[in-house]
């Protein structure tokens, strides 16, 4: 048996979520046992494994549910557990110095603790990162600080609390707790918790236009008790220059102590940027979903998925904010879905879409390059491909990462031609991708297919790093991609491009035959009506961006001979 708390989406934006998670937290630290948060539409559900009458509640204690933040405002020593914020950043100061030393020399910064018997200074909290963020957006606030204190000098009276307002949130009980009273008008409204919710927002037009916050009568000091609470399982921010960005987890069906652990691993990690860190949380926090998989490690893992990982996570809430000095100002808030290119049912399948996200932002564990990772965001010319790719993590769609392909296509001539680092899609990858996540085996293992991909690759991009390695022997076909781009919408058109591209292909290789130079496999007739046919069948578009992405693409083989030659 099992009982629920429904909670209503009543801004659509982060604050529901993080009133839910509060709601799981607090559920789990009363009645144990699993409890799990389940998107249904225009509500979510807090589903707990036991069910929990209202006496239950009578026999315990209840705690705030995080830490008080203990900061240079504080003027004596508060009640319960606290976070030191002061000395969680001189320990980071510390330890970012130990950094900087070690990777200015190593051997200096290790025989110097051997020598005092020392041990290397530890990290600071990682919740300091969320913390640091929160003090700069605080400007007065101190509702989490009342709020904890208000709950551990009344512990007697929250299970009593606790018990009515589950009640009431099942519509089983209209009326909340006397009780309460003791703890209205001792939170005010915090846009960090609650994004859309800034100065001014509320203010009736007749009553003038200065800023005015949000009036303490309407805050909802239970709810926002909550929002604390699930900031610490479902929340994360970051500093951008002098600005700020808050992500919050969105659980679609999950444990909330999965739930839980994915923020804290995701806090761990070094992320950072603006494009590239909305593309980097997704990615990473779907990589950690999938290794904390029983599909993925059925010994350790913490869940079966049986299903895309956005069935398990939604995506994250992104709330950017402007530092405006004294305040700051909410100027950009959007979702960001995880992928759903293709179910986890398996080890095999688990592995396969860990593959496919270590090639795109690479494997920090093994320090291996991603794709993505040479474009900058200091580099005017890398942002549209960014956000091109930003929008296909979000929305999913084939043809979004088709015109992502073709661009970084010209990125990676551009790249090399720089004589500047670039790593290649793979076709492996690429296949796994198209054929599990896009149902388009009937295309990308046709063999006129494959083979007129090879031509392209060998024209464009293989022929461009002969060029730079000093072994250049045939023509590079410069401005393919961005040709082949722009004919791929008329199908007349694009037939008679490709065609022309065979015929120059095939006279090229008759060329270097004559003068007994190095030769190719020629596109054969039949390569070129297998092509043909594919295009008749599923249209020019879709088969002239997958030989392009295919084409500039590197296989397997080629990979090993180009790093055997580097």
């Amino acid at each position: 048996m099992s009982d629920r708390i429904p909670v209503s989406k009543k801004t659509l934006t982060y604050a529901d979520t993080l009133l839910t998670v509060g709601w799981a937290s607090l559920l789990e630290e009363c009645l144990g046992g699993t409890v799990r948060i389940k998107d249904d539409g225009d509500r979510f559900d807090v589903i707990a494994e036991h069910p929990f009458p209202p006496e239950d509640f009578e026999k315990l204690k209840i705690s705030p549910g995080y830490k008080y933040v203990l900061d240079k405002s504080d003027k004596e020593q508060p009640a319960g557990d606290t976070f030191d914020y002061e000395k969680e950043r001189e320990k980071a100061r510390i330890y970012r110095q130990y950094q900087d030393d070690l990777r200015k020399n190593k051997n200096k910064v290790n025989n110097a603790l051997q020598e005092q018997d020392e041990m290397a200074p530890a990290p600071p909290n990682p919740e300091l990162q969320n913390l640091t963020i929160l003090s700069s957006m605080r400007k007065g606030f101190r509702g989490d600080k009342d709020i904890h204190q208000l709950i551990i000098k009344n512990s007697n009276l929250m299970n009593t609390i606790v018990a009515k307002r589950a009640a009431y949130y099942r519509e089983t009980n209209n009326s909340l707790a006397k009780e309460e009273q003791e703890f209205n008008g001792h939170v005010s409204n915090a846009q960090f918790f609650n994004p859309i919710t800034g100065k001014g927002v509320i203010r009736p037009k007749p009553d003038g236009t200065t800023l005015a916050s949000y009036p303490k009568k309407e805050v909802d000091w239970f709810e926002e008790w909550l929002k604390f609470r699930g900031m610490y399982d479902a929340l994360l921010a970051y500093r951008s220059n002098d600005d700020f960005k808050i992500y919050v987890i969105e659980p679609q069906d999950v444990p909330a102590h999965v739930l839980k652990r994915l923020r804290h691993d995701l806090l761990k990690e070094n992320l950072w940027g603006g494009i590239k860190l909305d593309i980097q949380a997704v990615l990473t926090l779907a990589k950690n979903l999938i290794v904390h998989s029983k599909e993925f490690d059925p010994t350790e893992g913490m869940m079966y998925m049986n299903g895309t990982p956005k069935e398990i996570i939604s995506g994250l809430h992104q709330a950017y904010f402007k530092s405006l000095g004294t305040a700051a100002a909410l100027m950009n808030y959007s979702f960001l879905g995880l992928p759903a290119w293709f179910k986890i049912e398996n080890h095999e399948t688990a592995e396969a879409f860990l593959e496919i996200i270590y090639e795109h932002i690479g494997d920090r564990s093994q320090k291996k390059m991603g794709c993505l990772n040479s474009l900058q965001e200091n580099n005017s010319g890398d942002i549209p491909l960014l956000t091109q790719y930003r929008s296909f993590l979000s929305s999913g769609e084939l043809m979004v990462f088709l015109e992502f392909l073709a661009m970084f296509a010209t990125h990676i001539i551009q790249q090399r031609e720089r004589k500047q680092p670039v790593k290649q899609f793979s076709t492996t990858n690429l296949g796994r991708l198209f054929v599990m996540g896009y149902n388009l085996r009937g295309i990308v293992e046709n063999e006129g297919f494959l083979n007129t991909a090879t031509a392209i690759r060998k024209a464009t991009v293989n022929a461009q790093y002969r060029k730079t390695s000093g072994s250049q022997v045939w023509d590079i076909h410069y401005g393919l991609a961005q040709e082949w781009k722009r004919q791929v919408k008329f199908s007349d058109r694009f037939v008679s491009t490709l065609s022309e591209f065979v015929q120059q292909y095939n006279a090229e290789n008759a060329k270097h035959a004559e003068q007994g130079k190095e030769r190719r496999k020629n596109i054969t007739t039949e390569d070129l009506n297998q092509v043909i046919k594919l295009i008749v069948d599923n249209g020019s578009e879709l088969v002239g961006m997958l030989l392009l992405a295919y084409g500039y693409a590197t296989e397997p083989k080629e990979d090993s001979a180009l790093s055997q030659n580097k």
